[in-house]
C-alpha cells in the first residue's frame, strides 16, 4: 500500500502544479482503500470499482478518480495505463455533457414516486423532490429552508428563497404542491417535535438535529428518485422556455441573469432522459 509521501513523489516526477499532485493523491488515496494494493489490482478490477461507484458518486468525480489512477499508472504501470479509456470502463461522452432531466420525465418521477405517508423520513424526501421540481433553486438554498418561508396561506402561494447575497426572491407553487404541504408541512412539524425538537426552524433536518441538511445528504436523496438538484434546476427552467415564460420573470424567479435566461437548451431533446 502506498503511503500519502510515496504517493507525492511518484506525482511530482511528472512535474505537476501542486495542486494537481495534491488531488491526484487524494484521489489515488481513496482508490487505494477501495481496491487495495494499487501493485496488484487488474483492469477488471477497476471496471468493477467505477461499477459500484455509479449512482453514489457523480459522473464528473468517477472521471476525475480514473484521471488520477491512469496518471498513477501512466508513471508506475504502463501497459495497465494503455488498458485505461473512459470508454472501456462505460463512461460516455453523453454523460459528461451538462445535467439534464425533462420536464415530462420529472413529472411521471413525481406521480411514481409518491411516499409512504406512514413514513415520516419518506414524507420530508418526498417534500424535498418537490420543493427542488417547483422553485428550479439550488441545492444550498433548498437545505435551509425554514417552515416559516413556505407561505402557503397566502392568496398567491410562495417559496422565499434566500440567495444568500442579502436578497431574497418569491417562487410561486402549483395547486398540487400547495394541497400536499397543507399536509405534510403540520405532520413533519409534529414528527420534529414528538422526538424532542421544540420549535423545529429548518424543514430539512433530521429527527434528532436543528441545524439544516447538509448538502450531500440532500444530493443522497434525490438520488433516490433518479435526478439531481443540476438536473432539476436544468427542468425547470426548460419548463419555463417551453411555456414562453418572459425572459425578466424567468431570470427573477431563478436568480440569473437575463442573458443565461433565454439561453435555448438545445441539448434537452438530444439526451432523452
Amino acid at each position: 500500500m502506498k503511503t500519502n509521501q510515496e504517493l507525492v513523489k511518484i506525482f511530482e516526477t511528472a512535474k505537476y502544479s501542486l495542486k494537481t499532485i495534491k488531488t491526484y493523491t487524494q484521489q489515488v488515496i481513496y482508490l487505494q482503500n477501495l481496491l487495495g494494493d494499487l501493485d496488484n489490482i487488474t483492469f477488471s478490477d477497476i471496471k468493477n470499482m467505477v461499477d459500484s461507484m455509479r449512482g453514489s458518486r457523480p459522473i464528473r468525480s468517477i472521471k476525475l478518480s480514473v484521471s488520477a489512477l491512469k496518471t498513477f499508472y501512466n508513471l508506475t504501470r504502463d501497459l495497465l495505463a494503455k488498458e485505461i479509456n473512459l470508454e472501456r470502463l462505460g463512461i460516455f461522452v453523453n454523460e459528461t455533457k451538462k445535467e439534464y432531466v425533462s420536464p415530462e420525465r420529472l413529472e411521471e418521477i413525481i406521480r411514481t414516486e409518491t411516499p409512504d405517508y406512514g413514513n415520516p423520513l419518506e414524507v420530508r424526501d418526498y417534500t424535498a423532490l418537490l420543493t427542488f421540481a417547483n422553485t428550479g433553486a439550488k441545492l444550498n438554498g433548498v437545505c435551509k429552508l425554514k417552515f416559516d418561508d413556505y407561505h402557503i396561506n397566502a392568496e398567491r402561494p410562495f417559496i422565499e428563497l434566500n440567495t444568500g447575497q442579502k436578497s431574497q426572491r418569491d417562487v410561486p407553487i402549483d395547486n398540487f404542491f400547495k394541497v400536499y404541504l397543507h399536509c405534510a408541512l403540520p405532520f413533519w412539524n409534529e414528527v420534529l417535535l414528538q422526538h424532542g425538537i421544540k420549535k423545529p426552524e429548518f424543514v430539512f433536518t433530521s429527527t434528532y438535529s436543528k441545524e439544516p441538511m447538509h448538502p450531500r445528504m440532500m444530493e443522497r436523496i434525490l438520488s433516490k428518485y433518479g435526478v439531481n438538484a443540476k438536473e432539476i434546476r436544468n427542468s425547470f427552467l426548460a419548463k419555463l422556455q417551453k411555456n414562453k415564460t418572459n425572459t425578466k420573470l424567468i431570470a427573477r424567479l431563478m436568480g440569473i441573469s437575463e442573458y443565461n435566461a433565454q439561453r435555448p437548451y438545445n441539448f434537452i431533446d438530444k439526451l432523452g432522459r
